[in-house]
Order: C-alpha cells, then sequence, then structure tokens
C-alpha cells in the first residue's frame, strides 16, 4: 500500500492531480481519440486518467517505439456519482459514452484503479519496472501447459507479462506469462 501512495505523490508533483473527486468509471472514445477526450474532460473539471503503453512496432524494416494507450478506445475518468454533471462527459469531444448499467454509470472497482495507477508513472506511462518479482528470481508456473515447472524471470513487461526462462528437454526455453500464473520460490 506504501508503494501507491509514493506514486500517487509523484504524479501529483508532477502536475497529474489524480486524486478523485469520487468513484471512478470508464468512458469510451471515438477511436483513436483518447488525448483529445483526456483533454476536454480536464478542461471540464473532471480528473482523467489514461494509462498509456511502450509499444515497438515494425515498419518499413525498422522498429518503431510509441506511446499508446493501454485500453485503446476507453479512458477513465471520476467524478461523484451524485455529480449532477455526469452526464455532459457523454458530450464530450472525443468520447462516446461512459460505460453504464441501466442509467446509471458504473464504478471501477477501487483495488483495480489502485493496482494501475501503481503500474503507471507520473504521466500515465506504464512503469515496466513495477513488479512483485525481480529479474533473475525463481519462480513455480502454477496454470498453463508448464504447470509445476520452475523457471527464473528474464524480464517484466508491464504489469500484465512476465517473460520466463524455463529448461524443456534439456533446452532453455523463453516463454512470456501473466504474474497471476506464478509462485516465488524460496
Amino acid at each position: 500500500m506504501g508503494h501507491i501512495m509514493n506514486r500517487r505523490r509523484a504524479i501529483e508533483a508532477a502536475g497529474q492531480n489524480l486524486v478523485a473527486q469520487g468513484a471512478w468509471f470508464v468512458a469510451q472514445t471515438k477511436p483513436r481519440k483518447e488525448q483529445q477526450a483526456f483533454e476536454h474532460l480536464k478542461r471540464q473539471g473532471f480528473v482523467p486518467f489514461l494509462p498509456k503503453m511502450e509499444r515497438t512496432v515494425r515498419h518499413a524494416r525498422q522498429f518503431k517505439s510509441r506511446i499508446e494507450p493501454l485500453f485503446p478506445g476507453y479512458i477513465f475518468v471520476s467524478f461523484g456519482e451524485e455529480h449532477a454533471r455526469w452526464r455532459s462527459v457523454n458530450g464530450t469531444l472525443g468520447v462516446v459514452c461512459l460505460i453504464s448499467s441501466g442509467d446509471k454509470p458504473q464504478p471501477v472497482p477501487d483495488a483495480f484503479m489502485q493496482y494501475i495507477v501503481a503500474c503507471t508513472d507520473a504521466e500515465g506511462l506504464l512503469d515496466s519496472a513495477v513488479s512483485e518479482y525481480d529479474k533473475g528470481q525463481s519462480v513455480k508456473i502454477q496454470a498453463g501447459p508448464f504447470a509445476g515447472m520452475t523457471a527464473e524471470v528474464k524480464d517484466i513487461d508491464g504489469p500484465g507479462r512476465v517473460h520466463l526462462l524455463l529448461e524443456v528437454m534439456g533446452r532453455e526455453v523463453e516463454t512470456t506469462i501473466s504474474p497471476s500464473s506464478l509462485l516465488a520460490v524460496g
């Protein structure tokens, strides 16, 4: 929990005020208009959050890194449920609509938002160094085709992917697994 609070202080120091005004909600955006929605929601006094990740793409035989939304087509926005202006989010440039259940917006679980905020830096960029596992650490695979095998953490690629080295039939094999399928050994 201390890690989350330190990350939140760093975000606030960088000028991105992520102090929620209430619960967090998800707004669907128009294709590739997440940044436009972010700016317009901020101008209206809402607290938007757009987590991003660095992605390497191959184009014309070259590799280029790009910053892209972690959840393309969606942005998080905070406001009090009783907030009379929540309907104005649907009319914001770049926004299609709030994800709702019936006629009320559906809040995102607090634990999920704390995790996402903890895994991003001050600019909302996914911090690949944030993981419960360290490079070189031994882990036991709990699920999937390699369940029961012990492996070594080679690299951490964001909060959702851990690259592992494991020995299969006398050879080292690299695989990528979700951290939820792993258990630290020793």
